[in-house]
């Protein structure tokens, strides 16, 4: 193959970034799908002055052919620059869905506050009631979730044992 699958990863802030995942699962599998990975901290890029030294640019997003937003990078948290990203979503909202309509592919990764899925992260994405997620039982105590869920994830003997992840780089 001679092409390699241009993917974008809208990321946090480089000075607080959360886990990043993406790069290291593409790399497993370059041997069958050759990727060339951008990471776009959209913070840094919004109000950094832009720079000659080959750091990516806000406009070469729409030169990918995969878009990632990575994990609560647009839910809105300023400690992480997501308020950023999230204004850039709503803004560009409308170019991002003629991006996928001439075939590209958006990939949303959980977007929450306090683990529980964030709305207004999917609607400035996407568009207002086109994604419904769930929310806080009790918006005016946000930890209140912890009651209903408890404070430890347990595994019990109906959790799915999954190995998809661990074999993505083996043949199908």
């Amino acid at each position: 193959m001679d092409y390699a699958l241009r993917v974008g990863i809208v990321a946090d802030w480089t000075r607080s970034a959360r886990g990043n995942f993406w790069e290291d699962l593409l790399r497993t599998i370059q041997d069958r799908m050759p990727t060339a990975v951008t990471v776009y901290p959209i913070a840094d890029l919004i109000v950094m002055p832009p720079q000659d030294d080959g750091q990516a640019r806000l406009s070469e997003i729409y030169n990918q052919d995969v878009l990632i937003i990575n994990w609560d990078a647009g839910n809105g948290d300023p400690e992480f620059g997501a308020h950023l990203v999230h204004r850039w979503l709503e803004h560009r909202r409308p170019e991002i869905l003629l991006w996928i309509q001439t075939g590209k592919i958006l990939i949303v990764e959980s977007q929450t506050t306090f683990g529980v899925p964030s709305q207004s992260a999917y609607d400035a994405t996407v568009g207002p009631g086109e994604v419904y997620v769930s929310g806080l039982p009790n918006a005016d105590n946000p930890l209140s979730f912890r009651k209903r869920l408890g404070a430890e994830c347990i595994k019990t003997k109906y959790f799915p044992k999954s190995t998809f992840f661990d074999r993505v780089d083996s043949p199908l």
